[in-house]
């Protein structure tokens, strides 16, 4: 029994790497505080394992980041780092390699489609705004014709304040009901999301955490920070979303 517990033990961690003390600094100055030295970019790996481009995914790109200033776009694949290959390159390494002194320049070399290019980017300080939101209205229609958009790219400590915002100034022009996009979202602080699913959740489970000996935390809404409870909400999701700036 205790041989196959190890075997078993063996098989769930075989495809887990070497967890580098580094990888803590790089996660911990990833822009979960708001505010960020670097490039702008949410990167992840390539979706597709046959015939995708090896390199690193651009998961989405800080609004007026130097990244999104050059025309690098989510979908866009990183091929190279200043010259070093990101064929094999680890996600904590290339998020190391992107940030660093503001000011200072980085050469990435980028795949756009079927064009490469590449592409000088000067390092910034920059504030994220993790929301985008707007009015959409449907052609048409009568009671329901407004509907506010609301994109969500990252978890940071300004997210959950900064949906609200959104929300304000959406029903300022009488919207009916809500979008929530948080397709190609970053990840970031897991306290931020429970304070976003409170926004739209005025009672109930949000989400539990259940380690291995069956003990749970639970997290609930109890109405208290509830604020657009009242009208339909959509959420668009991806089925894989990656972390790391």
């Amino acid at each position: 029994m205790r041989r196959l517990r190890r075997c078993l033990q063996h098989w769930m961690i075989r495809s887990l790497g070497y967890w580098n003390p580094r990888n803590s600094r790089v996660c911990g100055k990833s822009g979960t505080q708001g505010a960020l030295t670097g490039v702008g970019l949410s990167i992840g790996y390539p979706l597709a394992l046959n015939g995708s481009p090896a390199g690193l995914s651009v998961m989405s790109a800080a609004p007026g980041g130097p990244a999104e200033k050059a025309g690098i776009m989510s979908g866009d694949v990183i091929l190279a780092i200043d010259d070093t290959s990101a064929q094999d390159m680890d996600i904590y390494d290339a998020a190391d390699r992107l940030q660093g002194p503001e000011g200072s320049s980085i050469d990435l070399t980028i795949l756009s489609g079927a064009d490469t290019r590449h592409v000088v980017l000067k390092r910034e300080r920059y504030t994220l705004n993790p929301v985008r939101s707007r009015m959409c209205e449907i052609p048409g229609s009568e009671d329901s014709s407004k509907i506010g958009y609301i994109k969500l790219t990252t978890f940071n400590q300004n997210a959950a304040g900064s949906v609200k915002e959104a929300i304000k100034k959406l029903r300022e022009n009488n919207v009916k009901a809500f979008v929530l996009d948080l397709r190609n979202n970053s990840g970031g602080l897991f306290p931020e999301g429970i304070e976003i699913a409170k926004i739209w959740m005025d009672k109930g489970v949000i989400v539990y955490i259940c380690d291995s000996r069956g003990v749970r935390d639970i997290y609930e809404a109890d109405g208290a920070s509830t604020v657009a409870a009242s009208e339909p909400l959509v959420v668009l999701g991806k089925q894989r979303n990656r972390k790391c700036k």
